[in-house]
Formats: structure tokens, C-alpha cells, sequence
């Protein structure tokens, strides 16, 4: 059973599964937080969906741009995420000094997950 069928090219389906899982994760452990119910669950939910988040991305770029571009195409991803890291931080701050609460961030991640989980399929699904 597949949680996103996308495509039948090779090593889609894998991905499609794995990004299911992240994405349910991600929404379990925000409920969770936004209930404030089960916190050590939530976190736990949460470090998976981290987790196969960092697992994931060296796979999907391989399997996306092949293996002829794959370093220079990583290369880029890392150095992205390490500016959205140092930038990001401040920020997180920022929310929390006008709103006295991280609510309105981690809803925002919520949206920016569900917006990219849509962009994937987009550009996954056949046409």
C-alpha cells in the first residue's frame, strides 16, 4: 500500500513513501504541541521527521538529478541549509519577542511543509 503514489519511474515510490512518513510525523508532533498533550511524544515524532528528513535529501537528489551532477547539486543544498539555519534562528527569536509564544512560527512551518509537500507532488506526478 502506498501512502503517495507519484510515478512509476524507479526509486519514486520510495520517496513517495518516506516523504508520506515525514509529512505524518511532522503533523503528529505539531498537533500534539499545538494540543499540548504528550509532549515527550511529540518529540519524538518530531526527531523522526527530522530524521528522515536528513536521510531522505541525499536520496532524492540522487534519484531527481542523477549521479552526473549529484556533488555540485549537494554541494548547493548544504550550503542553503546552513545560511536558512544561521538566518533562521534570529528569527525564531524575533517571533517570540513579538508574539510571547512560537505558535505563529511553527504554524508557518506547517504551511511552508504542506505548500512543498504539494510542490513535490506536482512536480513528481506524471502528465
Amino acid at each position: 500500500m502506498h501512502i503517495f503514489p507519484y510515478s512509476k519511474r524507479p526509486g519514486y515510490d520510495i520517496l513517495a513513501q518516506a516523504m508520506g512518513g515525514m509529512m505524518i510525523l511532522y503533523i503528529a508532533g505539531f498537533l500534539l504541541l499545538w494540543l499540548n498533550i504528550f509532549p515527550y511524544a511529540a518529540l519524538v515524532c518530531l526527531a523522526f521527521g527530522t530524521g528522515i528528513c536528513g536521510t531522505l535529501m541525499p536520496v532524492m537528489v540522487r534519484v531527481v538529478f542523477g549521479g552526473r551532477d549529484y556533488a555540485s547539486v549537494w554541494a548547493y543544498i548544504i550550503v542553503v541549509n546552513s545560511v536558512s539555519g544561521f538566518v533562521s534562528n534570529p528569527l525564531w527569536g524575533m517571533v517570540y519577542d513579538i508574539f510571547g509564544t512560537y505558535s505563529p512560527a511553527l504554524i508557518a512551518m506547517a504551511a511552508m511543509l504542506l505548500g512543498s509537500t504539494f510542490a513535490v507532488h506536482v512536480s513528481f506526478h506524471d502528465t
